[in-house]
């Protein structure tokens, strides 16, 4: 609802919308970073500021931060997203960790598969875009299928290797090796 909301120019909106999801799941302040970043990146877009390849991009981007004076338009389009990345942080810090309730079954840890699932995630959606420059890249990608190869097959034995279940639910806290 907040990327859809941002899309259609309804920053604030977004921004409150984006501020309940953390509410109920505090995880989602990624969700609303993510979604903020965008809202800026298509701002830009729209606004002449970057257009074309990614280093053209940056280029033009480098160029723009040397003058500052549009830069209040911009910042406008992610002040609703950074508030609540910011009020987030907030709670963290006064709360002590991201927890709002019982913080003994909710130990913080590194969840090396939640990164996974996530680049999968933001793959997935940023497909269409990716593949509207894919044939640039076909040659690299082709030329080096055993390396593609083994980073996915890496890719997996970390996930199996880091895979936590809950031991709330009577199943074993970790994969036992040999």
């Amino acid at each position: 609802m907040s990327q859809l909301l941002s899309v259609h120019k309804r920053h604030v909106w977004a921004g409150v919308v984006g501020g309940a999801g953390v509410w109920m799941r505090q995880t989602n302040v990624v969700w609303v970073a993510l979604v903020g970043g965008a809202a800026v990146e298509r701002w830009m877009r729209e606004n002449g500021v970057v257009s074309g390849g990614l280093l053209q991009s940056v280029g033009q981007l480098v160029q723009w931060m040397k003058s500052p004076r549009r830069w209040r338009e911009a910042v406008w389009v992610a002040v609703p997203y950074a508030f609540v990345v910011m009020a987030f942080g907030v709670f963290v810090r006064v709360n002590g960790g991201i927890v709002l309730g019982d913080k003994s079954n909710h130990q913080a840890g590194v969840h090396v598969p939640q990164m996974f699932y996530f680049y999968a995630f933001t793959a997935a959606m940023a497909a269409p875009t990716v593949l509207a420059e894919a044939q640039r890249y076909t040659h690299a990608v082709t030329s080096r299928q055993v390396t593609c190869f083994e980073m996915a097959n890496y890719a997996l034995e970390t996930v199996y290797a880091n895979l936590y279940l809950y031991s709330t639910l009577g199943l074993c806290s970790a994969p036992q090796w040999g």
